[in-house]
């Protein structure tokens, strides 16, 4: 029933729905969406900057997830987490480079 939903699980269903019935063509979206990953950045106020990465949700929840535990195993560290997973993805970066 439509009128039970907020507009989040009513845009669920409706995705489910379309899976079910042509697995195929959510496949090939899925495919091609991937195609199109990639990782931007714009500026922002103060001398700070953004960066944005368009990646599949698997691939997303592992990163934060290990972004995530990095930050709760140091217990010897007093920043919060997310400034503890910020530096963790930052030494990462300067280490490739």
């Amino acid at each position: 029933m439509v009128g039970d939903r907020t507009p989040g699980q009513l845009r669920k269903a409706i995705q489910r729905a379309m899976i079910a019935v042509d697995p195929q063509a959510a496949q090939d979206r899925h495919e091609e969406a991937k195609r199109q990953r990639r990782v931007q950045s714009s500026p922002a106020d103060d001398s700070m900057a953004w960066m944005r990465a368009y990646l599949t949700a698997d691939e997303l929840a592992s990163i934060m997830s290990i972004l995530d535990a990095y930050a709760h195993s140091c217990p010897d560290d007093d920043r919060d987490p997310r400034s503890i997973a910020r530096g963790a993805l930052l030494d990462f970066c300067w280490q490739l480079g």
